[in-house]
């Protein structure tokens, strides 16, 4: 997809509020239907800070986009991005807005992506062609943020050398 394609946007993150979220969560509660605040409440109380992408220098906004939605689907609230030399960019058509319901967290090196993680009790691990651990075997780490990288280098030296370890899949 070329980056200026009109279905390309890019991704800055969750906009900050105007209002602390309590007060915008009691404005907005007698306008929304029992039944709609259930699923909200729902939603909100199966999203996991347990784990974490990090999208290290992704180019193709299809796949940043697919990553996103996965995020979305499976309950992941937070993606931090390393973002690359073409900024950090997704489909408008592929992504369906699930931008707006994630944490998207911004970084411009890896060494303040892997600061970050450390400071909140992440331990890191990146996708490697090879890698002798599996998914499943990291299924008992209790606070984790996995790393997957661009897709025609692969996760950058930097990084690799900020990890804790590497997964296959």
């Amino acid at each position: 997809m070329r980056s200026d394609d009109p279905d390309v946007i890019e991704i800055e993150g969750p906009p900050p509020l105007a209002r602390p979220a309590q007060v915008v969560i009691e404005a907005l509660s007698p306008v929304v239907t029992p039944e709609r605040l259930q699923r909200i409440d729902e939603v909100v109380r199966t999203r996991t800070d347990e784990l974490v992408l990090v999208l290290d220098c992704i180019a193709d906004p299809h796949n940043s986009s697919a990553v996103l939605r996965s995020a979305d689907a499976f309950g992941v609230q937070t993606v931090h991005v390393i973002v690359g030399e073409q900024g950090f960019r997704a489909s408008r058509g592929v992504s369906k807005g699930t931008h707006r319901w994630l944490d998207v967290v911004r970084y411009q090196s890896a060494e303040a992506c892997a600061r970050r993680l450390r400071r909140e009790g992440y331990a890191i691990y990146v996708a490697a062609m090879g890698a002798d651990t599996t998914p499943e075997q990291l299924h008992e780490t209790p606070r984790l943020a996995v790393v997957f990288g661009n897709e025609h280098r692969g996760v950058s030296p930097e990084m690799r050398s900020l990890a804790d370890g590497t997964f296959s899949i």
